[in-house]
């Protein structure tokens, strides 16, 4: 087998018992087995928690399908995903598992702070799903970078850090991602959480990842560890103070506790620090050693014990360091003493007067330790072959394949968000599969992007490419979509992959029009998904561009024949289904709404004064900021036109605009109080939606509903907008927004930053309340997923 050893690289790198452990393993592994093994390592920062999730990220997203078998022991390594995964355990992160403070000295009272309280109900409703990391490792990426999260949020050790940190090991180590479990010691297999209930653990010693061997002359005391507080160098100290002997004791290592430590042992000339020591050294010291001292407090193996029984030296340890008390069997192998310098004192005493026990113990420890070797550990991890067979995925109640002409994740545009929440809304009754086309430079990607939702991204072929580039440059304008109809066979990898997902489907969907073509054929029902009224935007876009009557006439062609042809129609509002109706003949008892939404938990309602008071902090405290956001789509464009001429009349006032519709324009052509701010990631996004002053929504064409302004209102932010720019929303007038004619919109921004504050925020207020009640994602699925089951079970 192939096979990859996945580890942490700790930053900053230091040489410790974890990687002894994968050097051996793979060694032995590649020199003595018909296996081929990879050690991989990822730098990994723990030393605060946004480094240490950013590790766990790292690691899930690792490609390791070129491997037959992985095998990880220790977080956050243990994040990849592969069908056949070892967990050969060395611990858990101990500061928030068995040495978390608890929550007597940690309160979790920041939990009740909204974007908190969002981010962990988030974390309970998909505990144990590994489809929602990408979603994780963005909410919490928002909530980390936000200037309005509470003061705790960032506390490692921490309430917070810790049910995150258990969450992504449930996800990593749940019996549906392991195949076999082990553990280094069964102080680790015992415990309490380390390990699902119910599965079996087995325990695989390892060994040195280099043999040891006896020495000669025994003429001091050794001991060699990281010096810091858990492995109690101390208390060696102050026993080795009370020994009546002129051996010296030499201690190994460097680490935070050292100059106190030399402090401590300053008094006693026999007490030598040694500081680093490479391996050659420290076994040199092992096999002239009388004993060694070793006295971790509940130490989850300890490599320093069989390193030194292998070498025929005795070992003391105390009875509660773990895993070491496995190993050393009292006064038969070296001794097991309490917990105190007295008692440690008695047994190196003991030792430095009768030299035969010593060798004694010695001898029988090297016996001891000969039982623990690396084919040992390779029949735990790897034998029974059989029992390491690949794990089953789970299968929802029904499965959607969905086409699309452009990728979904992650979701910036209007329509990558409404693809992306729509269907994820939908499980997990349904399983949704999205078919999607991408540029042919970029790569491939089969993964899950949300719970219940998988992409499958397909790069168009170079004469799919090409062909497209030659129309757009008759044109002068994307055609991608409109293009699709005539060229989709030119990319086969297209038709291969939506044949092998609609097996065993409910039914295929056509997002937009224009791939209807490629999903006929396929055996399987077929629905269409209308995100807008596509003959409307392409005659106002094409009419007067070169060939734009032959474009229109073909995008009246797909979309009549997608209408036709489909069993269910979702629509984005009431007015599009209707249209549909009137222009291509749909049956109104094929129409199922599925308005536009947006995820209100990812929003902060912001105050007008927190807005204030957040525009102060990021230094832009002065003039107010009108905010407009939108893609590349041209009624975007014309509207950002609007807001230019706007924006020359109310020099007192500063326009920003975001997304993909900035790079339209000529940015040194902009009134100098226009900030174009291109596109953004989410947090960047969130963060200008809880500081501007007011959204503006100029629209004068499309169809649907405009996406923005459920943003705009999930944020408290005052909106004025036209008539057109609410389609869909069934608003009743003002009680959410100012509706207003485009002329007007200098005097209602004059209106909502003035005399028309208190009213505004009234409105905003409201509007919150209407998108969680009428426009949230969760609300929406459940609306259309009713309908949509009743569909398949008709």
């Amino acid at each position: 087998m192939k096979i990859a050893i996945v580890a942490p690289c700790a930053v900053p790198y230091a040489v410790g018992g974890a990687e002894k452990l994968w050097w051996g393993l793979a060694s032995h592994l590649n020199e003595h087995t018909a296996h081929q093994v990879e050690l991989i390592k990822l730098p990994s920062p723990e030393a605060d928690l946004v480094s240490l999730i950013s590790s766990y990220e790292a690691f899930s997203r690792l490609d390791l399908g070129g491997f037959d078998l992985v095998i990880s022991g220790k977080y956050p390594a243990w994040m990849v995903s592969h069908p056949r995964h070892v967990c050969y355990m060395l611990h858990r992160l101990r500061g928030l598992y068995d040495a978390y403070p608890g929550a007597a000295e940690i309160a979790p009272a920041d939990f009740r702070h909204p974007a908190t309280a969002a981010f962990v109900a988030f974390m309970r409703r998909y505990a144990g799903s590994r489809a929602a990391l990408p979603e994780f490792f963005g909410r919490w990426g928002e909530l980390a970078a936000s200037y309005d999260k509470p003061p705790g949020t960032l506390r490692f050790p921490g309430p917070l850090a810790r049910d995150m940190v258990h969450w992504l090991d449930a996800i990593a180590l749940a019996p549906t991602a392991i195949s076999r479990y082990a553990a280094i010691s069964r102080t680790v297999a015992a415990r309490p959480g380390y390990f699902p209930e119910d599965v079996e653990v087995r325990v695989a010693y390892p060994p040195p990842h280099r043999a040891m061997e006896p020495g000669g002359a025994r003429g001091h005391f050794f001991t060699v560890s990281r010096l810091d507080a858990p492995k109690r160098m101390a208390l060696v100290i102050e026993a080795f103070a009370r020994v009546r002997t002129d051996l010296p004791l030499v201690i190994g290592g460097t680490g935070p506790e050292e100059e106190r430590l030399r402090q401590l042992a300053a008094p006693d000339a026999r007490v030598r620090f040694a500081g680093y020591l490479s391996d050659a050294e420290i076994r040199d010291h092992y096999r002239r050693a009388l004993a060694v001292p070793f006295v971790p407090y509940l130490e989850d193996y300890g490599l320093i014990a069989v390193e030194a029984m292998q070498c025929a030296t005795p070992v003391v340890t105390t009875r509660d360091s773990g895993g070491p008390c496995e190993l050393v069997e009292d006064r038969a192998t070296g001794f097991v003493c309490d917990p105190t310098a007295e008692s440690l004192a008695r047994a190196l005493q003991d030792l430095a007067d009768d030299r035969a026990m010593a060798a004694a113990l010695g001898a029988a420890a090297a016996r001891r330790a000969a039982s623990i070797t690396w084919e040992a550990v390779e029949e735990v991890l790897l034998g029974e072959p059989e029992t390491l067979r690949p794990l089953a995925a789970a299968r929802s109640r029904a499965k959607l394949v969905v086409a699309c002409t452009f990728p979904i994740y992650p979701p910036r545009h209007g329509g990558q968000s409404r693809t992306f929440h729509l269907y994820r809304a939908l499980a997990p009754e349904f399983e949704t599969v999205i078919v999607s086309l991408c540029p042919a430079e970029e790569p491939a990607f089969d993964g899950e992007i949300a719970p219940g939702v998988r992409e499958v991204r397909i790069p168009l072929s170079r004469e799919h490419e090409r062909r497209e580039h030659e129309m757009q440059a008759q044109v002068g304008t994307p055609v991608t979509d409109v293009m699709m109809p005539r060229l989709h066979s030119l990319t086969p990898r297209l038709r291969e992959v939506l044949e092998r997902e609609a097996q065993g489907a409910a039914a295929v969907i056509a997002c937009h029009p224009y791939l209807q073509p490629a999903l006929e054929g396929l055996g399987v029902p077929f629905w269409y998904e209308a995100q807008d009224l596509e003959i409307t935007l392409k005659t106002e876009l094409f009419r007067e561009l070169p060939r734009g009557t032959e474009l229109i006439a073909a995008v009246r062609e797909v979309e009549a024949a997608t209408v036709r042809d489909a069993r269910v129609i979702l629509c984005a509002s009431p007015d599009d289904g209707a249209a549909l109706m009137e222009l291509y003949g749909a049956q109104a008892g094929r129409i199922v709404e599925a308005p536009n939404g947006t995820d209100a938990s990812r929003i902060a309602f912001t105050s007008r004064e927190e807005r204030a008071a957040l525009k102060e902090r990021l230094g832009i405290g002065g003039a107010p900021v009108a905010f407009f956001l939108g893609s590349g789509h041209w009624p975007n464009i014309e509207a950002v036109k609007r807001i230019l001429e706007l924006a020359s009349e109310q020099p007192e006032v500063t326009f920003a605009v975001m997304g993909s519709v900035c790079y339209a324009f000529d940015p040194r052509m902009l009134p100098p109080n226009v900030m174009f701010l291109g596109e953004v990631d989410m947090i960047t996004r969130n963060l200008c939606l809880e500081a501007f002053d007011v959204a503006l929504n100029p629209m004068e064409n499309g169809t649907g509903t405009n996406l923005k302004m459920l943003d705009f209102f999930s944020a408290g932010m005052p909106v004025i907008t036209t008539g057109k720019g609410s389609r869909g929303l069934r608003l009743g007038g003002e009680r959410y927004c100012l509706v207003r004619e485009i002329e007007d919109f200098g005097e209602a921004i004059r209106e909502v930053l003035g005399a028309g504050a208190e009213e505004a925020a009234r409105r905003a207020l409201a509007a919150r309340e209407l998108v969680e009640r009428e426009f949230d994602w969760g609300a929406i699925g459940a609306r259309v997923k009713k309908r949509l089951l009743e569909e398949i079970s008709a």
